[in-house]
């Protein structure tokens, strides 16, 4: 018996006799029934632990798709400041009393500007801007 392998002295033909159900080696049986154990326990703090990410990618999600729509499109004020003076009370935006138009977005890159932004067109590449995501599709 101490001759064989440890996967044959530790196997379950030798805690108890499958066809009768007899234990043969108690201590042995509670040795796996305890590593069974520990594994369903490991595995179960894995899956709370997926589910907690992937509750918490679902929120991101949900919340950058609301920042995305909430966003303000740079195409916002051409229409109030592409004339050059305030419809309300005709005061040219170019002139000593102007208001500076509100802060606006950016227009978005071209594909080739993204590309090239991402070092991928060559040219200019290198360093890409803070608005610019490199890494996939998404």
């Amino acid at each position: 018996y101490r001759r064989l392998p440890p996967s044959l002295q530790k196997s379950e033909g030798v805690a108890y006799d499958i066809t009768s159900h007899a234990v043969k080696d108690a201590a042995l049986c509670e040795a796996r029934e305890a590593s069974a154990q520990q594994a369903a326990d490991k595995g179960s703090k894995t899956r709370k632990l997926e589910v907690a990410m992937r509750e918490k990618g679902v929120e991101q999600l949900a919340r950058d798709e609301r920042r995305a729509l909430r966003r303000a499109s740079y195409r916002r004020y051409d229409d109030a400041f592409g004339r050059g003076y305030s419809i309300v009370d005709g005061r040219d935006y170019g002139g000593g009393g102007a208001r500076p138009p509100p802060a606006q977005q950016p227009a978005p890159l071209s594909l080739w500007q993204s590309l090239r932004a991402c070092g991928g067109g060559g040219g200019e590449g290198g360093a890409r801007p803070a608005t610019v995501r490199c890494g996939g599709f998404s």
